[in-house]
């Protein structure tokens, strides 16, 4: 059975699962730096985590910075064992979910440029207005969906 958790960020389920799943995914297959993975945004921000059948195997973060107008999704991650199973696009529904609940109407990302069609599937627009920038030696573009 799958289900997606809100876990605090002072909680073991952050260090345990989240934290970890991040590590796994940003710093061990993609190189990012172990002390930039974390940033000034984890305490501020809600955390979830996609558990099946209490196994930890997705996790994602939303903020909703003061006086934006936009929510930012950020750090959605599936463990390598667990990808191509449609992990992903359930937790961004979720995630616009957790937007709508909120009446937030706007959820943005800085997406990997090689995942746009991803997001594209998924209604995401591409604001091409913003120029692609390195981050973390990963090219990224700016995406958005109204919701």
């Amino acid at each position: 059975m799958r289900e997606i958790k809100q876990v605090a960020y002072t909680s073991p389920a952050f260090t345990h699962d989240a934290l970890r799943l991040r590590l796994e995914v940003f710093c061990e297959e993609q190189h990012v730096p172990v002390e930039n993975e974390r940033d000034a945004d984890d305490p501020s921000a809600l955390h979830y985590v996609l558990y099946e059948d209490g196994h930890a195997h997705g996790v994602f973060r939303i903020l909703r910075p003061a006086g934006a107008i936009d929510a930012k999704l950020g750090r959605l991650a599936v463990s390598l064992p667990q990808r191509n199973r449609g992990l992903a696009e359930e937790m961004m529904r979720y995630a616009e979910g957790v937007c709508r609940e909120h009446g937030w109407p706007r959820l943005a990302l800085h997406a990997q440029t090689y995942l746009n069609k991803f997001y594209m599937r998924l209604g995401y627009t591409h604001d091409e207005t913003r120029a692609s920038w390195d981050e973390e030696g990963m090219d990224h573009i700016y995406m958005y969906k109204d919701l």
